[in-house]
């Protein structure tokens, strides 16, 4: 309070701050405002006694005027000691808001009226107008598009253009060509009026995929308005749309087996779930599915043991709805190392530690690169063929994973920052080591930022930089020496002076077990300081978090470690140091540091290593009987030559191709004849053997087209406005339309003046003693 009140009396509406100096450098502000207030009050009776009773008598009038001379000068000088600063800031002119883009769908499915004569556009327009002026009020007025089979401009949301056919669908390529489209700076959001149904596309899971990558790679969320209006379809369904699993695993190891499933239910129910590994059934959880048209996600946990071929079996629902799905793991040391990129930006204590854990693990290939700041040298260091980062995303390619430690956004040009955010795009991983806040702090707003999955605070002002520097200098100073050799003596008695700091440790959350559990209790790590962070992004997961501590203004625990997929890649992020003080409190038996790092890394290089060199591109799991279907399949490292079908024990039958899309890819179109679990295997020229499992049902297909009543698909627009930070909208705005912007204006340039360093202010308190002085004089005071 006192702060304030003397914040409000001297800056009279400007910046100003209290550098407090003398005895008072280093104590909190309200602290040194009372010791200073105190000290007056003291003074304030000094000179009350002083001019009471004096060795001349004089009259009341005197008293006073000398009495107020002195008192403003002690006044005067306390000030001084307080140092009063004048703070000018001088900021860059502020952006334009973002505006956001409304697309509105305009197929036949949103424009059909029910029997009420009501739309699903009708519904979608309604919501979007009682969102529409907390949008404007955010982000101004907002830019329409209309799409069906195509995408055209339109004069506003209500707008219907001309000539616009509306017998299809385009939905993905719709939002990927709005975002192509954005004006400079990109669009804040876009807004798309739809019932979530493409028409366009036979399977849409890589089209979510690649839009999903696109709004990302721009910085815009996507948000959905979903029309709903009575017309439904009353045949419920339940599909597989695609299954995930590693190509290759180690030995007594486990792995995720992830399924996504399509479902059309009237009302909720759980779907039978039985998991088949190897020749043994383990029992699983059952699949729940929500009412209406959802996107499903099913997960267990697999365990492989001895090397080999792991055949996996996968059975949902009873009866003449059972689907089967099947798929295969390798099992056994991995065919290549995991070749690792280390670029350190400032000396670290856990380097060498870091380093010496990953070369003496041979499923590890290292190579560091160290560009160091000391007494303004620039100082590199490179084990790799390259001192520097690359500039372009093609260099990054012959690593698995790139670690970056204590390394500051100022450090990475512009150009080096979009050639590793495109790399880590195209399936690159990434290791993001920020011990402190203030390197965190400095990719606020940078290319690489959006490659986190967490958000870090702003760069903090210069007056708290500077007094966290003068803290420091007088740390080193109470170690004794000059300045010029504080630094040296610093780092050589650092060990022995000050004792050993007190430990924290992770708290793990429930997914941290699928990476770093062996067999046995999970070891928690211990560290000594961390970075904070202001939020978890959307979609990221975090796997350790604070066991006290808080994010600001939140009561979520902070984040220690937290992992997000970007594009093809992944990028995870710890917010502690390299853990070596861990090791030092540990018996020398003991591999718990060793153990965590080989699992995260290894981990986390396992896209990129587990990679066939031959392999179908998201096949379909399910289909019906009588309908074309096409496999693509990718070869690496040579194309594919062939592929045969086959049902059980009859004779396989070559699949004919199509035109190739890409290079080393081959497209194979078959109709399956009868129903069955068919098994489709592609060949490469190098011998190399792949098979596919696909179900075939003898149901009729699923109605298709803008005719076929489905429901809106609520559950791929949630997933995929989840996956860019976006929303599902209902009545309310979202927070990011309604909250203030946290991003401030940028801070070109500040000048401090020191009041007490002024010219005048030293002349006045210089003719405020000569004036006592003169007066007591001819008041014969002297």
């Amino acid at each position: 309070m006192i702060t304030d009140l003397m914040n409000r009396w001297f800056s009279a509406g400007r910046d100003c701050e209290w550098q407090f100096g003398g005895p008072l450098a280093g104590l909190p502000t309200e602290t040194a405002w009372r010791i200073l207030i105190g000290v007056a009050l003291v003074g304030v009776l000094w000179i009350v006694a002083s001019y009471t009773w004096t060795l001349v008598r004089l009259r009341l009038a005197p008293r006073l005027l000398l009495g107020a001379l002195r008192l403003a000068l002690w006044l005067g000088l306390l000030l001084g000691l307080a140092a009063p600063t004048r703070v000018e800031k001088h900021y860059a002119p502020p952006h334009p808001p973002r505006p956001l883009a409304v697309l509105v769908d305009r197929s036949e499915s949103m424009v059909k009226p029910d029997h009420r004569g009501q739309t699903r556009l009708d519904e979608a327009l309604r919501r979007w107008h009682a969102l529409a002026p907390a949008a404007a009020k955010a982000h101004g007025p907002a830019t329409a598009f209309a799409f069906a089979e195509q995408l055209t401009a339109a004069t506003g949301p209500d707008a219907a253009p001309a000539n616009l056919a509306a017998q299809q669908t385009r939905l993905f390529g719709s939002i990927q060509e709005v975002l192509t489209q954005a004006p400079a700076g990109g669009w804040a959001g876009v807004v798309t009026l739809t019932d979530g149904l493409d028409t366009v596309e036979r399977d849409t899971s890589e089209k979510l995929r690649a839009t999903a990558r696109a709004a990302v790679a721009a910085g815009t969320p996507l948000y959905f308005v979903t029309g709903h209006n009575t017309e439904r379809r009353e045949t419920p369904f339940f599909v597989w749309r695609e299954i995930s699993a590693p190509f290759e695993v180690l030995p007594r190891s486990s792995f995720t087996l992830t399924l996504t499933a399509e479902s059309f239910q009237l009302a909720p129910r759980s779907v039978p779930v039985r998991l088949q590994v190897g020749e043994q059934w383990i029992p699983v959880t059952p699949l729940f599915v929500n009412a209406g048209h959802r996107t499903a996600l099913w997960q267990a946990q697999v365990l492989a043991d001895a090397p080999g071929v792991l055949p996996l079996v996968v059975e949902a629902g009873e009866g003449e709805e059972k689907i089967v799905v099947r798929t295969t793991v390798n099992v056994g040391q991995p065919a290549r190392t995991t070749r690792i990129l280390f670029y350190e930006g400032a000396l670290d204590w856990g380097r060498h530690f870091l380093a010496d854990i990953l070369r003496r693990d041979p499923a590890f290939e290292l190579a560091s690169i160290a560009r160091l700041d000391l007494a303004g040298r620039r100082i590199a260091i490179s084990s790799a063929k390259r001192t520097t980062l690359p500039t372009v995303a093609t260099d990054y390619e012959a690593f698995s994973l790139l670690i970056l430690s204590n390394t500051t956004a100022n450090q990475l040009s512009p150009a080096q920052q979009k050639a590793l955010t495109a790399w880590v795009g195209q399936g690159g991983a990434l290791l993001f080591l920020a011990p402190d806040n203030r390197a965190a702090s400095d990719y606020s707003g940078t290319e690489l930022e959006k490659l986190f999955p967490v958000v870090f605070p702003p760069r903090p002002s210069a007056a708290r930089e500077e007094a966290a520097v003068t803290a420091f200098r007088q740390q080193m100073r109470s170690l004794g020496g000059s300045d010029n050799n504080a630094e040296t003596r610093f780092a050589k008695t650092a060990i022995t002076t000050f004792p050993l700091p007190e430990l924290t440790p992770f708290v793990w959350e429930p997914r941290a077990r699928e990476i770093f559990a062996d067999e046995g209790e999970l070891a928690a790590p211990v560290f000594n300081s961390f970075a904070q962070v202001v939020r978890v992004k959307p979609g990221a997961e975090v796997l350790a978090r604070h066991p006290t501590a808080t994010m600001p203004g939140s009561r979520e625990r902070a984040v220690l470690l937290a992992l997000q997929r970007y594009g093809k890649g992944q990028v995870a992020v710890i917010t502690c140091d390299a853990l070596w003080r861990w090791k030092l409190q540990e018996p020398s038996t003991q591999r718990n540091v060793e153990l965590f790092w080989q699992h995260l890394i290894a981990w986390l290089g396992r896209d990129t290593q587990a990679k066939p060199s031959l392999h179908f591109d998201h096949p379909l799991l399910t289909s019906e009987v009588g309908r074309p279907i096409t496999f693509r399949v990718v070869g690496k490292d040579a194309p594919p030559v062939g592929a045969t079908v086959a049902l059980g024990e009859t004779s396989p039958a070559a699949l004919d191709t199509a035109p190739p899309e890409e290079a080393n890819t081959t497209v194979y179109r078959w109709t399956p004849p009868r129903a069955g679990v068919w098994q489709i295997v592609a060949q490469d020229t190098n011998g190399l053997h792949v098979p596919h499992w696909i179900t075939i049902r003898d149901t009729p297909p699923r109605p298709t087209g803008e005719g076929s009543g489905l429901p809106p698909d609520e559950g791929t627009m949630e997933l995929l406005a989840g996956q860019t930070g976006g929303a599902l909208l209902g009545e309310a705005a979202p927070a990011a339309w309604t909250a203030p912007s946290a991003t401030a204006t940028p801070l070109v340039s500040e000048q401090r003046t020191l009041i007490w360093q002024e010219p005048l202010y030293f002349y006045l308190l210089l003719a405020l003693f000569c004036a006592e002085l003169l007066l007591r004089r001819f008041f014969k005071l002297l």
